[in-house]
Formats: structure tokens, C-alpha cells, sequence
């Protein structure tokens, strides 16, 4: 992986909340290109880096299921051409 791929894979390590997602996504360009392909699916982004299509599909989860269903977790999936998808999660109440 060059270094800017390297830059990027740390970042997303790092999204602890909806906010480093947002700033994640805003200094890498991602731009949404479907924002619902299933009711768990709140985005699908998409950037091109160093000739590398990259993707994140951002799901919701529910962690309290019988006693209030809401999408109170957050999974992202990253997904770059040639490697190893890496997953992050978080919850809304952090």
C-alpha cells in the first residue's frame, strides 16, 4: 500500500463516532453513490486514490433489540481494490 492508502487505512481505523466518519469522508472525497441498497444500508461512498477504487458501505445496527429498536451502532466496511476489506464500529451513544 503507498502511503496515502496507508493514511487513509489508519484514519478509518480511527472513527470512534458519526463525526470522525463525516471528517473521514470529507478529507478523502468520498462522495454517496447509493444510499439505500437494504433497510440496514444508511450509505455507500466512493473515492478514487492513486488509481485504487475505494468504498465504505455504512450500516446501522441494533444492540437493544427486543426492548427499543433503533440504529444505535454504526458499521463501516471498507472496501480498496487489491486488499483486505477492514471493518470499524461504533455506537451512537459514545
Amino acid at each position: 500500500m503507498t502511503t496515502n492508502l496507508q493514511n487513509l487505512a489508519n484514519a478509518f481505523k480511527s472513527i470512534q463516532s458519526e463525526r470522525d466518519f463525516d471528517q473521514f469522508r470529507k478529507v478523502f472525497s468520498f462522495s454517496k453513490i447509493n444510499p439505500k441498497t437494504a433497510s440496514d444500508v444508511l450509505g455507500i461512498y466512493e473515492t478514487n486514490i492513486e488509481n485504487a477504487y475505494l468504498t465504505v458501505t455504512h450500516r446501522w445496527f441494533d444492540r437493544c433489540r427486543p426492548f427499543s429498536i433503533q440504529p444505535d451502532g454504526n458499521k463501516l466496511l471498507l472496501e480498496i481494490e487489491g486488499a483486505q476489506p477492514m471493518n470499524v464500529t461504533y455506537l451512537d451513544d459514545m
